[in-house]
């Protein structure tokens, strides 16, 4: 809308910039290395923020993670900026420091078009990968982050005479996450570990016994990532038949192995030919330059032992399970029992507020979440 400002705010850069979109007018995010919040030169407001000169109420020295009382009891102690502080509850705190300083400096919400402010708490997210998410920290973490959140929207709210009216929220996550293996184990859960790196030498020996040897004098599996198996570069030269029959035969093997639900071969995908249970997922994240050669899928809680953090690899209901929340005048109080997506956002307050969605929308209208029947 002309005149409104977008601005986006997150501890991770990725996270800020994805979020703000090409025609953000801000955007912020934690330099590790500088040991403070930066923006790019890209964005219109970069100037502006670097001189408002945001400090931080906590800028050096060591930072506590002290869990709350009735919880199982742990300390935690880490450099503040260091990897292991991002994933700290004072980090959370920090991210809504950085929010409440922008939307005092900047006035948002406070001219005639309305603003949008884009939060990303990423630090739930890095807990979530290094502790698991029925952890003790991820519990103490959610206790401490829910208090932070709600000290910025008291805060906020306190800046309009009628917030419900002036301010608008939409609240939602971006993924869930598999249980460490260590408590599938303990919960008594069917999974288990895909051992990647083993399945790349049993590949291509499979290979080998098969009779279709070597491509371009080397093993055709060169390296996996996340459960994407690369054929190495080489491969490229090789005819389109062998190729082919390489794919197929690697196809039928990764299924017969333990904890295998699919795969999902680079012909398939060139084709547009995506397993009907997985369709949609996989047909928004495959890119060809960059997705492995095939793509093992693997059943529910079956996670790769190459790491001990927990994993989001999956369209299983753990892993794209999350809630959606709208507060604010247009919107009523109830709970919706059908299925809604998060894509369903954007196209739901573009409707409250009288525009039309962005122009790749692909969510719809929620229109139980109105205070008026449509």
């Amino acid at each position: 809308m002309p005149g409104s400002r977008v601005i986006s705010v997150s501890l991770k850069d990725r996270s800020a910039v994805i979020l703000g979109g090409r025609g953000a007018d801000l955007a912020v995010w934690f330099d590790t290395e500088k040991k403070k919040w930066v923006t790019s030169g890209y964005y219109p407001m970069a100037k502006l923020w670097r001189g408002l000169q945001f400090e931080p109420s906590l800028k050096s020295g060591r930072v506590q993670w002290i869990s709350e009382a009735g919880t199982e009891n742990f300390t935690k102690e880490a450099a503040v900026g260091s990897t292991e502080s991002l994933t700290f509850p004072a980090m959370v705190h920090q991210t809504f420091e950085v929010a409440q300083f922008l939307t005092e400096k900047l006035k948002l919400g406070e001219q005639t078009h309305p603003d949008l402010l884009l939060i990303s708490v990423s630090s739930h997210d890095l807990a979530g990968h290094q502790y698991g998410p029925l952890s003790p920290e991820m519990k103490d973490m959610t206790i401490k982050e829910d208090r932070s959140l709600g000290e910025y929207l008291s805060q906020l709210s306190r800046r309009f005479s009628d917030p419900k009216k002036d301010l608008w929220i939409a609240l939602t996550a971006d993924h869930g996450v598999a249980p460490m293996n260590v408590d599938v184990i303990k919960n008594h859960i069917q999974g288990g570990t895909i051992a990647a790196k083993t399945l790349e030498s049993k590949m291509n020996d499979h290979l080998a016994k098969n009779k279709i040897g070597l491509c371009a004098g080397k093993p055709w599996v060169e390296k996996s990532n996340s459960f994407h198996f690369y054929f190495n570069k080489n491969c490229k030269s090789k005819s389109p038949v062998q190729r082919s029959k390489a794919l197929q035969e690697l196809s039928t093997f990764l299924r017969s192995q333990p904890g295998v639900e699919d795969v999902i071969t680079t012909e398939q995908a060139e084709k547009n030919n995506f397993p009907y249970a997985y369709e949609s997922e996989a047909k928004f994240s495959y890119v060809l330059e960059l997705s492995g050669d095939l793509i093992l899928i693997p059943q529910p809680y079956w996670v790769s032992d190459d790491s001990q953090n927990a994993k989001h690899i999956t369209s299983f209901t753990y892993d794209r399970t999350v809630p959606v929340i709208f507060w604010g005048e247009p919107f009523r109080r109830t709970t919706i029992k059908g299925k809604v997506s998060v894509l369903d956002i954007a196209a739901t307050l573009s409707f409250a507020l009288g525009l039309v969605p962005p122009a790749h929308s692909q969510g719809q209208v929620i229109p139980e979440a109105f205070e008026t029947n449509l």
